[in-house]
């Protein structure tokens, strides 16, 4: 398959796996809180949360794997990218060794972490905590394999796996959830997904793309300019989590894990939304990097971020419009029977974070970027600095107000970092031209996001009781933004691309 074939593709499956994704987490969510009860759903949110900051001990090689096998690969340096292989799994086994010791001394201290825990989740939270542990340095040792396969461009392949996992997972799911599973067999059922997975795409690098890695090759150089790209991957993974797992850890340490599930059920109505930008701006590293060696231009570079943006925004815009519209009856339905009338801060918690998301989810393919052009330092500085100071002032909120103060924390540090200073950067520092930027994504696009919010507005006079009438709201928004995003938001050859793709779909 050609490589224009694999990013179409890739673009398509890295919806349809977040779309299943998406499916899964709507349906398993309430699903856990009927069979296991809110408190048990609530452990496993907040607990995986947790363990989730020792994923940040990837230290940004994973980034730099895809980078540096795409470079050396644009540069015909078969062994060197080889030797690099080397040095970075190295590096993963002595991160593993790390994590498993952070591990160990976070396992000792579990009580005094989570003092208001019941002594029933504490007895399910150790077991748990272990699992998750090993599930996470298992991913961290066999990260460079996925790295591999983004470098030499396989999307394809990496999405289509991304796809059987989850569903093998739903369906061995639905299979153990009634025969009385609890959330400990949740996170065993994970390890072991984990694990065959990684064992196939280490076989698919080996056997078909017959990639070698070479120990004891260590290229010093090479290991100081791999040190200092990752170092502020690092700190950007860092930020990360700052910005989405802190709400849930803090919840969980000052409430209750019943109260912690506003925090994360809410949350995870913005990471859906998230993935729905971050995907496609992630198949273009690879690509930005070549653009980067061959030495395209600012204003290349700045089309390339404009074509993506416009895509990125009409896709997101559906989002926004509609959960701002009918989110509070979808949350009604899908959780209102477990959470009653908590479903009123969770609505506000899912919609404060969207908003403050939308600039920064239509433009990120900045960071591919200023990625492969190795200067994300500055940035990832930045951000950490906003994050650290999300967390202090989320604390506080999170006193004052509960789940829905910590959300407030976390919007005001995304509108200060990753909308306003990172903006400046992209345009002083880096030299993308960021108000044509703004000017050619939103041209066409916003009035027709206005219109359609205008529509949503409407639909508030329909009926909003019930799961139908909430998929007569949905038909009704989504027939309007189709053709109001033909007409009024797509360009010229934005319309002929769609047609194209129409007559394919045809044939």
């Amino acid at each position: 398959m050609n490589v224009n074939k694999q990013y179409r593709l890739g673009a398509v499956l890295s919806y349809a796996v977040i779309a299943l994704n998406i499916a899964s987490g709507l349906f398993f969510t309430p699903y856990i809180m009927q069979v296991l009860g809110r408190d048990q759903a609530g452990l496993y949110q907040v607990l995986g949360n947790f363990v989730s900051y020792i994923s940040v001990m990837d230290f940004g090689l994973g980034n730099a794997i895809i980078r540096y096998v795409s470079k050396f690969r644009a540069e015909g340096k078969q062994r060197r990218m080889e030797g690099f292989l080397g040095m970075a799994m190295t590096l993963y086994l002595a991160i593993g060794a790390v994590v498993l010791v952070a591990g160990g001394v976070c396992y000792a201290f579990l009580p005094d972490i989570f003092p208001n825990f019941t002594p029933e989740n504490m007895a399910l939270a150790r077991p748990m905590f272990l699992l998750l542990v090993a599930n996470m340095t298992l991913s961290l040792v066999m990260n460079v394999f996925p790295g591999v396969l983004s470098g030499y461009e396989r999307f394809v392949l990496l999405r289509t796996l991304s796809l059987a996992r989850i569903a093998l997972r739903i369906v061995i799911l639905l299979v153990m959830l009634p025969l009385g599973a609890n959330v400990l067999h949740m996170v065993i059922l994970d390890t072991s997904l984990n694990a065959a997975f990684a064992l196939i795409q280490f076989g698919y690098a080996f056997v078909k793309l017959k990639v070698r890695i070479r120990f004891f090759e260590f290229d010093r150089p090479l290991l100081r300019e791999i040190t200092t790209y990752s170092a502020f991957i690092f700190l950007n993974m860092l930020m990360e989590q700052m910005y989405w797992k802190v709400d849930s850890t803090i919840i969980g340490i000052l409430y209750t894990t019943t109260i912690a599930t506003i925090t994360t059920t809410g949350t995870m109505i913005a990471e859906y939304f998230m993935q729905f930008s971050s995907s496609l701006s992630g198949l273009f590293l690879p690509k930005a990097t070549q653009m980067v060696v061959r030495g395209a231009t600012m204003e290349e570079l700045t089309d390339l971020m404009i074509r993506v943006g416009r895509v990125q925004l009409m896709i997101i815009g559906l989002l926004v419009v509609g959960f701002l519209s009918v989110g509070h009856q979808f949350l009604t339905c899908w959780v209102g029977e477990a959470m009653g009338a908590d479903v009123d801060q969770c609505y506000a918690i899912a919609s404060m974070l969207i908003l403050a998301l939308t600039i920064p989810l239509f433009q990120n393919t900045g960071i591919s970027i200023v990625q492969a052009m190795n200067k994300h330092a500055f940035r990832s500085v930045v951000l950490v600095a906003i994050a650290a100071l999300n967390v202090g002032v989320s604390i506080v909120l999170a006193r004052l107000y509960g789940p829905v103060g910590a959300a407030a924390g976390t919007v005001l540090s995304l509108l200060i970092g990753n909308v306003c200073i990172i903006n400046w950067y992209y345009q002083r520092i880096i030299g993308l031209n960021i108000p044509r930027f703004f000017r050619q994504t939103l041209h066409g696009i916003l009035p027709a996001l206005l219109l359609a919010g205008v529509v949503g507005a409407l639909t508030l006079f329909m009926p909003t009781g019930g799961w139908l009438s909430l998929g007569a709201r949905v038909a009704v928004i989504c027939a309007a933004y189709a053709p109001l995003m033909y007409f009024v938001g797509m360009n010229a050859s934005e319309r002929a691309a769609v047609l194209r793709l129409a007559r394919r779909l045809r044939r």
